[in-house]
């Protein structure tokens, strides 16, 4: 079950825990499209999401302000996926996966951003899975799809 309240004009809704998944992503998956298949696969329509591991050739992605689009940053190689944290909502009646990660290099040197792509070394996997209804993004501010974040 979840609840509505609107704290000082913005929606704010309090969930339950329903069922935790914890699992590990094959070597060689794109991190993503694997999340993204396996959420849809189990009807999972809103959650939060942790992940460590291990990535290669990851992109992610700084949001350009000006531009109202993503600019994607590359890398080459293998980079330690220190913390993955998202969240599952609707987009398009869709199960969407938003995570941005940090990653580090082999010198210790951290990055970060809105993960785009990356192949799986190693990924554990937490999904909290919320009871009750769903978050659903909107394209609202600068072309970015958001939660709506006051009650209409």
């Amino acid at each position: 079950m979840f609840s509505k309240h609107i704290l000082k004009g913005v929606l704010v809704l309090i969930y339950e825990v329903k069922e935790v998944h914890m699992f590990r992503v094959p070597e060689g998956k794109e991190l993503l499209s694997y999340l993204g298949k396996y959420v849809l696969g189990r009807g999972i329509r809103s959650g939060i999401i942790f992940a460590i591991g291990s990535v290669k050739n990851p992109i992610v992605g700084y949001f350009n302000e000006e531009k109202e689009r993503y600019e994607e940053i590359s890398f080459k190689g293998t980079y330690e996926l220190l913390s993955a944290l998202g969240n599952i909502s609707l987009k398009d009646e869709k199960p969407f996966i938003h995570l941005h990660v940090v990653l580090g290099d082999a010198s210790g040197k951290c990055y970060g951003g809105h993960l785009i792509r990356a192949e799986v070394f190693v990924a554990e996997v937490k999904i909290l899975v919320l009871s009750g209804g769903s978050i659903k993004r909107e394209v609202s501010h600068k072309n970015l799809a958001l939660w709506r974040a006051l009650e209409e």
